[in-house]
């Protein structure tokens, strides 16, 4: 594939990035913007704790699946090194920081979930599988999302050392991405404010 239609790729996993979920089921089924809701994020968290685990459970699907997409054509394309990084990286950023809508979009953590897990699956579902464990533990998203992702670096390079390269570097960008996009969690966190997914009996 020569450079021209990789960048053309790049651009379009951008694109296919700025498809935010949360703000087009809540859209679609509400008629409302999720972004004037709760925290303001159109992700997963914010969505449970407005609408429900059902609506949630689409809007971490299909973000998820998004960025899982975007890695599995690439690799079906023969797109790989660098470039395979750079849609990687592209999805995530359309995600977070979506032309459509603005720029105000997400945290990218389902979709830098779906991205990791199917760049190597046989170390991506560790990582997975601490995010997801984290959250139920704490019932706190952020908490888990930034397990999750962080964990992914350590996880590659358990099994991999420095073989993969690019994508321990990948890991290692998405990871600090990860945590600037919750530094507002972070800064709660430290406080004691940062509230559960799902609301408690006395916010009802």
């Amino acid at each position: 594939m020569n450079t021209f239609l990789l960048i053309l790729y790049v651009v379009l996993a951008y694109f296919v990035g700025n498809l935010d979920f949360g703000y087009i089921i809540v859209r679609l089924k509400e008629g409302k913007d999720i972004r004037t809701e709760g925290s303001g994020n159109p992700g997963t968290a914010n969505v449970l704790r407005n609408y429900g685990k059902k609506m949630a459970i689409a809007v971490f699907a299909g973000d998820f699946l998004k960025g899982a997409a975007v890695v599995i054509v690439a690799k079906l394309l023969g797109i790989t090194g660098w470039w395979l990084m750079a849609a990687a990286f592209a999805v995530v950023l359309g995600h977070n920081y979506p032309v459509l809508l603005k720029f105000k979009g997400g945290k990218g953590v389902a979709t830098t979930i779906g991205v990791l897990t199917f760049m190597d699956f046989a170390v991506g579902i560790y990582p997975l599988t601490v995010g997801l464990s984290v959250a139920y533990l704490t019932r706190i998203i952020s908490v888990g999302s930034m397990a999750g992702v962080c964990s992914y670096p350590f996880f590659l390079y358990l099994y991999t050392g420095t073989t993969e390269y690019e994508l321990l570097t990948l890991g290692i960008v998405l990871a600090l991405f990860n945590l600037f996009q919750h530094r507002s969690n972070i800064v709660r966190l430290l406080h004691g404010e940062e509230k559960p997914a799902v609301k408690q009996p006395s916010e009802r």
